[in-house]
């Protein structure tokens, strides 16, 4: 057996009993390989299935210009909330109350073979849904939905530096940005925001 101690329970000393309990002297783990541990709402869970790409980073490299990221693929989802799996002994476990949020175990592997992870880290993780690789994209700020309710609207700035109105296809969206899918070239100078002032409007461009 080859691996990594994480932890010894034993002193030296100590009686060791094996009678009735083989008692736990130590821990050995392979860290060559780690499994992440993370929680999904039950409001998000539904949309994450297995073999879907995953990436994440840690809070150690949070201050990093560049954090560095880890990929893998989700291995299970684990069918019961971890508030409410039965313990190891089979004994039904309670109910979560119904004010409490109900979250669900993820697991997936990441390779460590250069031993950066370590045990009980904490994992900021991002499940990918959907990808549009080499995509057009402008922040979400700079598109609005339009008052006919027919798709949506930018803002952009044309070759005199004044602004026009344009119909815009959006296509797959994060939190902050948009695939641009139809409306808008890249180059394009579109308004992230405009500003009243006394004679006439300042604009925030991207």
């Amino acid at each position: 057996m080859a691996g990594t101690v994480v932890s010894v329970a034993a002193r030296e000393g100590q009686t060791l009993n094996a009678t009735y309990q083989t008692p736990n002297i130590l821990r050995i783990a392979d860290l060559s390989a780690m499994t992440v541990w993370t929680d999904v709402s039950e409001a998000d869970v539904r949309r994450v299935r297995q073999g879907m790409p995953v990436y994440f980073t840690t809070l150690g490299s949070a201050g990093q210009s560049r954090p560095r990221r880890w990929s893998g693929t989700v291995r299970q989802v684990l069918p019961a909330p971890a508030a409410t799996q039965a313990p190891a002994g089979g004994t039904a476990a309670s109910p979560a109350p119904a004010t409490k949020a109900v979250a669900y175990t993820v697991l997936f592997d990441v390779g460590n073979e250069d031993a950066e992870l370590m045990p009980q880290m904490t994992a900021q993780v991002v499940f990918v849904t959907a990808g549009a690789p080499q995509a057009l994209t402008v922040p979400l700020t700079a598109v609005q939905e339009r008052g006919d309710g027919q798709g949506h609207a930018a803002r952009v700035l044309d070759a005199r530096g004044q602004p026009e109105t344009r119909s815009v296809r959006l296509g797959v969206r994060s939190r902050h940005q948009a695939q641009v899918l139809e409306g808008l070239a890249e180059g394009e100078r579109v308004i992230v925001g405009e500003t009243p002032l006394e004679r006439g409007l300042r604009w925030l461009q991207w």
